[in-house]
């Protein structure tokens, strides 16, 4: 089916409840879990940084696997992916059993394994991986010592010549003040970490051992910023004001995703 036929759902930011209709209406159409996945901003995202990292036989390690979006761009093209997420904060109660439910709907339930663990503590062989990736996941993490843990045990898991791939949105981008207000309202919350510059982190990767550590950006047309998820509104305390301004934005910038900012580094 072509993405252009695919029923859409309501962009922006939504309640939990007015989500969720959403979805059933959009599924109840017709349209199967992979279709809809493949056929998303989205998945088309996560399948943009799938392709040019995973192989047949890539054996995968995405880190704040969260509800699964890249381990399933993954999942479409190797046998082996194993998820990662403590899965313990943030509004994510029940995301296990929703993850191993939409992986089974996918059909891909046989390639994705699923482990509740901390970043900081990888509980695997050394040169266990050939891809260690956290695709929009940093923002999750506690601290910053908690990032530089995660290289810090990324680079034991990692094979020799394997690669390490940390994609978030490019935040020092001057355009999308929807997007940069919205999160700057969550960083005040404390439910998302104030990001590190990424000269910060290619730094922390040099300092790790990691070799030919790379930045780069890329420019998508693609709406697949965390923003969009649901939440629950009454959470906002006083901060119901600088929720509406960055609404406001988010709709005048029509809820235009910021460039990806994509760290590559080898073991």
């Amino acid at each position: 089916m072509a993405n252009q036929a695919l029923p859409k759902l309501r962009k922006g930011p939504v309640p939990r409840e007015a989500f969720d209709k959403e979805l059933d209406r959009v599924l109840a159409s017709g349209v199967t879990w992979f279709e809809l996945f493949s056929g998303s901003d989205i998945g088309s995202e996560r399948s943009l940084i799938a392709d040019r990292f995973v192989a047949e036989d890539t054996r995968v390690l995405d880190v704040g696997c969260g509800r699964g979006f890249f381990s399933f761009a993954c999942a479409m093209r190797t046998e082996s992916v194993t998820a990662l997420d403590l899965m313990d904060g943030g509004g994510r109660t029940g995301w296990w059993d929703e993850f191993m439910k939409t992986s089974y709907l996918m059909g891909n339930s046989q390639r994705i394994s699923g482990v509740r663990s901390s970043a900081v503590f990888l509980p695997f062989g050394r040169g266990s991986f050939d891809l260690v990736a956290s695709i929009h996941a940093i923002r999750n993490f506690q601290s910053k010592d908690e990032i530089r843990g995660f290289f810090h045990e990324a680079i034991n898991v990692l094979k020799e010549g394997g690669r390490l791939v940390v994609a978030e949105s490019d935040l020092e981008c001057p355009l999308n003040a929807g997007y940069r207000a919205m999160y700057a309202m969550r960083t005040k919350l404390g439910w998302e970490l104030e990001l590190p510059t990424a000269s910060q982190m290619v730094r922390w990767l040099q300092d790790e051992g990691f070799a030919d550590v790379k930045l780069e950006t890329i420019e998508t047309d693609l709406d697949y910023a965390p923003i969009s998820f649901p939440f629950d509104e009454t959470k906002l305390g006083d901060m119901k004001q600088e929720y509406q301004i960055a609404t406001k934005l988010i709709r005048e910038d029509d809820n235009r995703s910021p460039p990806v900012l994509l760290i590559t580094a080898t073991r």
